[in-house]
């Protein structure tokens, strides 16, 4: 069964500054990770080439959005500068500026520093009791995905991921 939308008090967790953000690093970056969940939440389907996108890496395979030839997300509204699946937006999307890395054989929060958002630990205890628990079940996949942003160090650890 899927998951249903946060609350708004869960989507604005880290994103309050978002709508003042000049730069939208989160839809030029790496294409948004997708579970079957956020698939369902977006009204598409694996097939969906215009905005899904198939990848392998290690033997995993998963899936991603779409990004534009301009290198931005394929949900990116230029006009408004804004996500034109805000509301429904995937759970990666969510998270950012947050990530989650894998190493020592453990999960750890990071925080890019790209994002001014800030990052309390309130904040990160809530994200894990109401968005973690949907994307759990890929954690390992996702969290050992090399990202372009991760390798170049602009981002720093928070602590261990409480699952």
């Amino acid at each position: 069964m899927a998951r249903t939308c946060p609350s708004n008090d869960d989507k604005a967790l880290l994103l309050e500054q978002c709508h003042h953000c000049a730069t939208h690093i989160c839809c030029k970056i790496e294409p948004a990770f997708l579970t079957p969940q956020d698939l369902e939440r977006m009204g598409l389907s694996p097939q969906d080439q215009e905005h899904v996108n198939k990848s392998a890496w290690n033997g995993f395979e998963f899936l991603h959005l779409q990004k534009r030839k301009n290198g931005k997300c394929v949900f990116y509204d230029s006009e408004s500068k804004k996500c034109s699946k805000w509301n429904s937006r995937p759970l990666d999307c969510r998270l950012f500026p947050l990530d989650i890395d894998f190493h020592d054989g453990r999960f750890y929060w990071i925080c890019y520093s790209y994002c001014k958002a800030s990052v309390t630990e309130y904040k990160l205890q809530k994200l894990e009791k109401t968005l973690l628990p949907e994307f759990t079940p890929y954690l390992a996949v996702y969290a050992l995905l090399p990202m372009k942003m991760f390798e170049s160090g602009s981002y720093r650890i928070l602590r261990e991921v409480q699952l």
